[in-house]
């Protein structure tokens, strides 16, 4: 039986750790969302189990971390309007995703569409966050 491995980098490393060597410095997030679609391509049972226990862990952060994010970047008066606005897309965008998601595999035959479209629908939520300051720097 062979295997064949894939060596992937050079994706686009974190600007965090300017001090190291690119090749030694951490993927930034548009390199771990690539990551991802390249998987696509690896059928790999242990990927799979992998990526349920890291997202379930991750879901169950997702609720304090979402509020204080919002909270830190759009606090204020303001806030519940926004947060729940924000709350109501989310569970509306997750119960359309499904839908989204089956759709797009009957189209295509596959789940790398679902996955770009699920990227890209990332990539505009966390907008807001990217270009806005935190309060605390607005208000000082």
């Amino acid at each position: 039986m062979s295997r064949t491995v894939y060596l992937l980098r050079h994706a686009k490393s974190s600007w965090e750790h300017a001090a190291l060597a690119d090749i030694q410095a951490p993927l930034g997030p548009r390199a771990k969302l690539a990551s991802l679609l390249v998987f696509s391509w690896i059928p790999a049972p242990w990927l799979v189990i992998a990526f349920v226990i890291g997202f379930g862990s991750a879901m169950g952060a997702r609720g304090p971390i979402v509020s204080s994010l919002a909270a830190r970047h759009f606090g204020g008066s303001g806030f519940a309007t926004i947060y729940g606005t924000m709350f109501a897309w989310m569970s509306t965008s997750g119960a359309a995703a499904a839908f989204i998601a089956g759709w797009l595999y009957d189209l295509t035959g596959g789940y790398r569409a679902g996955l770009l479209f699920s990227m890209v629908t990332v990539l505009i939520a966390v907008s807001p966050f990217w270009s806005s300051r935190p309060l605390s720097a607005r208000r000082g």
